[in-house]
């Protein structure tokens, strides 16, 4: 097989992101982290939805949280286990248990066919989850508006056809730049969210607390019991639309994976697979229908999902995916929550407002991947930079001209935190065989000390391999020279250092952001903006050192010249020591394996 055929081939067997996959069996008990089933990624057949892993259905039964540990904890950030145990107290002692999220996040991180499927499929839980039905409503937000810093709340503004955020404090204006803001606060301004100006709003629009995972207690609980199941950034927020409410969000996408947690009242959701980016080609799909970019339903596809959200139910929406909302929806005595005229007027509109429905309060948690870099988009960004070579397609073209497989191929994240452990199931192998054999690499504390060195190395050269096959396959002619071996590109534009340094810069951001969690859970006293500013400025800190190391202006790491051909040789047979072939493409030959964003992302829409 030959040509565009094999092309076509080779991206669906590497990304199938587009679209959803089609169920894979999965065992209804809870597996162990290290226990997980290994498998290939599952193709993308026709767009429909996913069940529920049952692994979500298994923690709500469940209240041991002892017996699920986190995963692969020896290559995630380093978690500070005192100050998580005094962020989570603090907030049970708040009247919220934690240990049946922890318990779910877990479970999740743990069931092979949720992480083989993380990006690519969207789903549902039907079931009702107790601990998450009225975990935080509007009662909880009046009670706890002094946690919440106002710059962070907004409301949402129709412009034209578009939405845009307007702040609840006065002193954050909206900047030239469709969608963002521009903070500027007077020193000293800790003005907090009024509950009073938030009903106010809620009469005619959606309310958004972001960043509310890094300030309210309980919530903060939440995110941080998630990133660290996960070992993957978390941001949450919280959205508030009172009931028969046309169009609660419009039509978009998002930079992140969103689990959407409905904790009080009910919303409608349609959720879509995702459009050809070239049809698009000056849009980022990552970011369509926000600021003055309108997605039209008729472009898309019949939705993967329609479903009314109740209190307890999860759904989860892969970054790219387009979806939109509307709170008028079937009362559940038979009335409609638009007041009965079929909700195709403003007047039935408004009068919903008189129905004594609660208004519906979602969590999104979202994973955020893509926002801090954490992808083959990136790591591809990073290496062809450090090389001086152009990041373009091709060397001529944008990522969005590319067709919706070869775009979702770069843009899937990276094998890290929990999606890590297929990556490295040969190198436990290998340990095993080898403590199996006598030789253990030094014995005793050396070999421990060693072990997560090898684990890092053996998962950059993984990552390396498996980004070439992708550049392989996106860029065929560009890349022709290495196209009967991926592991010689991978060497050739010294992608296992790249890879090497963004698992570095994982580590980075995943500290950042627990720490912005456990500060928010802990609720200390001290004003949160005081507390959290430095955290959101190191995540800057981080993202403004990977692109200067992509730029070779890290001293501490200068360039190296070109290595000969020995020096290649004897690199790319390293590769292959230990480039692990858990990665293997169907059909493939090889192993395999801009801007800055800013941290103020808490300050736009999501």
């Amino acid at each position: 097989m030959e040509g565009p055929t094999a092309r076509r081939a080779l991206l669906a067997a590497l990304a199938a992101a587009a679209l959803v996959a089609t169920p894979r069996p999965v065992a209804a008990a809870r597996v162990p982290a290290r226990a997980v089933r290994l498998g290939a990624p599952p193709a993308a057949p026709p767009a429909r939805a996913r069940r529920a892993p049952p692994a979500v259905a298994c923690a709500a039964r469940s209240d041991d949280v002892s017996s699920a540990p986190a995963p692969l904890g020896a290559l995630g950030g380093a978690r500070a286990d005192a100050a998580y145990d005094r962020a989570l107290a603090a907030a049970s002692s708040s009247g919220l248990s934690i240990r049946p999220w922890a318990e779910l996040w877990r479970a999740l991180a743990a069931d092979a066919g949720f992480v083989a499927s993380f990006g690519r499929t969207a789903w549902k839980h039907d079931g009702h989850l107790a601990f998450a039905a009225g975990a935080f409503t509007m009662a909880d937000l009046h009670a706890r508006a002094a946690e919440y810093p106002a710059v962070f709340g907004a409301a949402a503004v129709k412009y034209n056809e578009a939405y845009l955020m307007r702040s609840f404090n006065p002193n954050v204006k909206a900047s030239g730049r469709p969608g963002a803001w521009a903070l500027d606060l007077p020193e000293g301004d800790d003005a907090r969210i009024d509950p009073a100006a938030v009903a106010d709003a809620l009469s005619s629009s959606t309310v958004v607390l972001n960043s509310a995972g890094f300030f309210i207690a309980p919530l903060a609980a939440i995110a941080l019991s998630m990133a660290d199941a996960f070992e993957l950034p978390v941001w949450l927020n919280m959205y508030l639309t009172r009931p028969g409410q046309l169009l609660s969000t419009q039509l978009h996408t998002d930079l992140q994976d969103v689990f959407v947690v409905q904790t009080q009242g009910r919303k409608r959701w349609r959720v879509y697979a995702p459009p050809d980016p070239s049809a698009a080609i000056s849009s980022n799909p990552l970011a369509r229908g926000k600021g003055l970019d309108a997605l039209a339903e008729s472009a898309l596809d019949a939705p993967l999902i329609d479903t009314i959200m109740e209190p307890g139910q999860i759904l989860y929406v892969p970054a790219g995916f387009p979806h939109t909302t509307s709170t008028a929806v079937p009362r559940a005595d038979g009335a409609r929550a638009d007041g009965g005229a079929g909700g195709t007027s403003a007047a039935a509109a408004a009068a919903a407002a008189t129905i004594a429905e609660p208004p519906s309060v979602h969590l999104t948690l979202g994973v955020d991947t893509h926002l801090w870099g954490l992808s083959y988009m990136r790591l591809r960004e990073v290496a062809l930079s450090r090389q001086r070579l152009s990041t373009l397609i091709n060397g001529r073209q944008l990522p969005t001209s590319l067709d919706r497989a070869a775009y979702f191929a770069l843009q899937h994240p990276l094998p890290v935190g929990m999606l890590a452990q297929r990556a490295l199931a040969n190198v436990r192998a290998a340990d095993d065989a080898d403590a199996a054999d006598g030789g253990h690499r030094g014995g005793g504390a050396e070999s421990a000390a060693g072990a997560q060195q090898r684990a890092r190395a053996a998962l950059a050269n993984a990552i390396a391999t498996q980004c070439a096959s992708i550049l392989l396959a996106v860029e065929p002619l560009r890349w022709a020279e290495h196209a009967a071996d991926p592991t010689s590109l991978a060497v050739s534009l010294e992608l296992p250092a790249a890879a090497a340094r963004l698992l570095e810069h994982h580590a980075r951001v995943m500290a950042a952001c627990r720490a912005l969690c456990q500060g928010g859970a802990a609720a200390s006293g001290e004003p949160p903006l005081v507390r959290a500013q430095p955290l959101m400025g190191a995540l800057d800190d981080a993202q403004q050192a990977l692109a200067d190391w992509a730029d070779g202006r890290d001293e501490s790491a200068p360039r190296a010249a070109a290595p000969s051909a020995g020096a290649r040789a004897d690199a790319s047979a390293a590769v292959r020591a230990t480039g692990g072939g858990e990665f293997a493409p169907a059909g493939g030959k090889g192993k395999v394996g801009k801007g800055k964003p800013s941290s103020a992302k808490g300050f736009g829409s999501r």
